[in-house]
């Protein structure tokens, strides 16, 4: 907890501020992979006009919306936080500060998550209808030993947010009232989760389209227009149904304006 000795309150201050500063370096080098691996090919194919571009420009800038914006925010805001803790003195040090000042910086990732949903949109149509894209996809992860895909990597940015606010706490809660980086750190704590609490509501909206997204994929490619940006998945479940010779189990799934229903095959659970 928060008591004990002065000691341990130190330790666990440096080492929030320390997992801070991990943490940061981790986001920064997927925001560059990102932009380096797939953004800038993209928008290089869109620009050079020597071949028919994979995707188009309005796609590619709205896949990629304003990602570089925020990977200069958070390359100087990673700077800062290295620089302070190469020259830490838990007495003096303050790190709320760096939040404060970059709180309107930060804001831009609500512009980022509000657009995340029509990334999700144009990269799963993609994969849908555009083999070259789908090729392109797979070489760059190949070339770069990537684990994760195009989207669970577009995801990251809208993930930040929240784990700023849950950090900044902790550092508030080993930091003394007496030191300067309280009162810095309170208010960049309330900034950051005004931020967070727009970001939430949209990660909500981004779980429930995934799992849309995962359900037509669960249709073996049979179907391609669950998919749709109005669309809410509600529930799903094993029913009943009722055929002419007799009644079949069959896996529903219920949305706000549609009901779909199919056999499950083991390679695809539901």
């Amino acid at each position: 907890d928060g008591g004990g000795s002065g000691e341990p309150r130190r330790t666990m201050r440096w080492r929030v501020a320390h997992e801070l500063l991990e943490t940061e370096k981790a986001y920064v080098d997927t925001l560059d992979r990102i932009i380096r691996i797939f953004f800038h090919p993209l928008r290089q194919a869109v620009h050079e006009k020597k071949q028919e571009a994979i995707l188009s420009k309005e796609q590619v800038y709205g896949v990629f919306f304003s990602i570089e914006d925020i990977y200069l925010t958070n390359y100087a805001l990673l700077g800062k936080l290295r620089r302070r803790l190469d020259a830490w003195d838990d007495a003096r040090t303050t790190i709320g500060d760096l939040f404060v000042d970059a709180a309107a910086d930060l804001d831009a990732y609500s512009d980022y998550v509000r657009h995340h949903k029509e990334a999700i949109l144009t990269v799963n149509d993609a994969e849908q209808r555009n083999r070259a894209f789908v090729q392109f996809v797979d070489a760059q992860r190949t070339k770069y030993k990537l684990a994760l895909g195009l989207l669970a990597l577009l995801i990251t940015p809208v993930q930040r947010i929240p784990r700023y606010r849950l950090l900044l706490a902790s550092m508030l809660k080993y930091t003394d009232e007496a030191h300067a980086d309280h009162a810095l750190l309170t208010r960049a704590h309330s900034q950051i989760s005004a931020i967070a609490d727009r970001v939430n509501e949209a990660i909500r909206e981004q779980e429930n389209f995934k799992r849309i997204v995962e359900i037509q994929h669960a249709f073996d490619g049979n179907i391609k227009d669950i998919v749709s940006a109005t669309r809410r998945y509600v529930r799903d479940g094993p029913l009943l149904k009722v055929c002419k010779k007799n009644t079949k189990w069959r896996h529903f799934f219920l949305f706000n304006d549609v009901l779909v229903y199919g056999a499950l095959c083991s390679n695809h659970p539901p």
